[in-house]
């Protein structure tokens, strides 16, 4: 890849690129509609990436060109643009470069990018792209980031430019992630630890029902706008302290959000253990448990990722649920790897049937942050 990239570059803007730059995506194991609450969460950083190309300029201009959707955006660094006015991928660039310049002078330069990790499939591609466009700007520019000072740049591009109330999650998996290590964190104090899954006869698969989600225009900031009425109700900051007895007055709507938030919780600790174990039945109960509260406590599923849920367990999958943000995407599935292709055939084949649309399956191996080529 790293040739193709440099190839390309030189095709687009007749140059050599100074920095080169691989950011994967994200799976989360379990531990959904948590990271904003300041809950737990199991995520690991995938090999599905995107890469950038980078050159420094002698004028203030950045020109970008993503390959993938054949789009240039240039702008002057000393420019300001009205933001409403720019498609959602353009925002990202410039709320990433309009807050590194808070604090540095950011010269002209050249980029490109390119990668078909899949958009809106709830694999975080959005937090891939802003933390490894960040990554190489430092690098480019030697700025001297480190890698948790560009995780919160990042999350605060999707928050002020974007408008996408997201906690920490997606952008820590990205640049902290390591090769077979999940990593459990804790979103109040951002402590974590690192557990060595051992897959060997089993393995994760995403399965994605191509419903494209759009994550600041769907109910996702509905869900974060209600738990942060249950703060204001309970006149608690901190959710995850709370017991379930204490929610008896709340309205039933926020009563199962909380219900929601508390017994992933206590999945995680619970797949924590699986994985140390290597108890792959417990894994997979615990997946279904979570998509089940995802669909009946949080509602954030939609007809398709029900469907892929029910299909894969049907088909012999040990576990499976809708992963990410929801209404759409990607849904994660534990099976053997013997049974995986007939799993596979059987669930495309059934959803075909059923939505007039091929699902898309990836398999994947857990990797390392974002880093330089």
């Amino acid at each position: 890849m790293k040739t193709r990239l440099q190839e390309s570059f030189f095709l687009l803007y007749q140059k050599e690129a100074d920095v080169l730059v691989q950011a994967p995506t994200r799976i989360n194991i379990i531990g959904e509609h948590t990271d904003y609450n300041d809950g737990l969460v199991l995520p690991a950083a995938i090999d599905l990436p995107i890469y950038f190309a980078f050159a420094e300029t002698k004028t203030p201009v950045v020109f970008i060109y993503d390959e993938n959707k054949n789009q240039r955006f240039s702008f002057d660094l000393e420019e300001e643009l009205e933001i409403e006015g720019l498609s959602q991928w353009r925002k990202y660039y410039y709320g990433a470069i309009k807050l590194l310049q808070e604090k540095h002078k950011l010269n002209g330069f050249q980029v490109l990018k390119v990668g078909k990790a899949p958009i809106g499939a709830g694999i975080s591609s959005s937090a891939a792209l802003c933390c490894g466009f960040i990554y190489g700007i430092n690098n480019l520019f030697e700025l001297g980031l480190n890698r948790w000072e560009i995780a919160k740049i990042a999350q605060r591009v999707e928050q002020e430019y974007v408008g996408l109330k997201c906690g920490f999650m997606d952008q820590f998996a990205v640049l902290f992630g390591e090769e077979n290590q999940i990593l459990s964190l804790n979103c109040k104090d951002l402590n974590y630890t690192k557990h060595t899954i051992q897959l060997k006869k089993y393995r994760f698969m995403l399965c994605n029902s191509q419903v494209k989600h759009n994550l600041a225009e769907s109910a996702y900031n509905v869900r974060v706008e209600e738990m942060n009425q249950v703060r204001s109700i309970l006149g608690k900051e901190d959710l995850n302290t709370v017991k379930l007895v204490e929610l008896s007055g709340l309205p039933e709507t926020l009563y199962k959000r909380m219900q929601h938030l508390l017994t992933e919780n206590e999945r995680v600790r619970e797949m924590v253990e699986a994985i140390e174990l290597g108890d792959w039945s417990k894994m997979g109960s615990l997946l279904e448990a979570s998509h089940l509260s995802l669909q009946e406590n949080y509602e954030v599923t939609c007809a398709e990722t029900d469907f892929l849920v029910e299909t894969l367990l049907d088909a012999g999958a040990i576990g499976a649920r809708q992963m990410g943000g929801g209404f759409g995407g990607c849904v994660i599935a534990l099976l053997k790897n013997e049974e995986a292709n007939a799993i596979e055939e059987y669930c495309f084949n059934a959803y075909a049937q059923r939505f007039n649309v091929d699902a898309v399956f990836y398999n994947f191996n857990i990797t390392s942050g974002v880093v330089t080529l």
